[in-house]
């Protein structure tokens, strides 16, 4: 009967898989735009939300501020390196 929120930068890959029963598990809307490359960190959350919810939410890394479209030098066009 609580919640979890599970914080991941753009610079992070994300795997959710898991179900909700009588709660929520999924991954809410990126704060950030995803800033993806080959080397990119993959975060794989798995379970069972019972009666509670689990949450993963991309967000800015602290001091950096909501960056909308910020890209790296040589990102395509969804913040993928080459």
């Amino acid at each position: 009967m609580g919640g979890i929120d599970v914080i991941v930068n753009a610079f992070t890959r994300v795997s959710v898989e898991g179900v909700g029963i009588m709660g929520a598990f999924d991954e809410a809307r990126a704060k950030v735009e995803p800033v993806l490359g080959p080397d990119s960190p993959l975060v794989r959350v798995r379970g069972i939300a019972l009666m509670g919810a689990v949450t993963v939410v991309r967000k800015p890394m602290p001091g950096e501020g909501r960056k909308r479209g910020f890209k790296l030098p040589g990102a395509g066009p969804h913040g993928q390196l080459d």
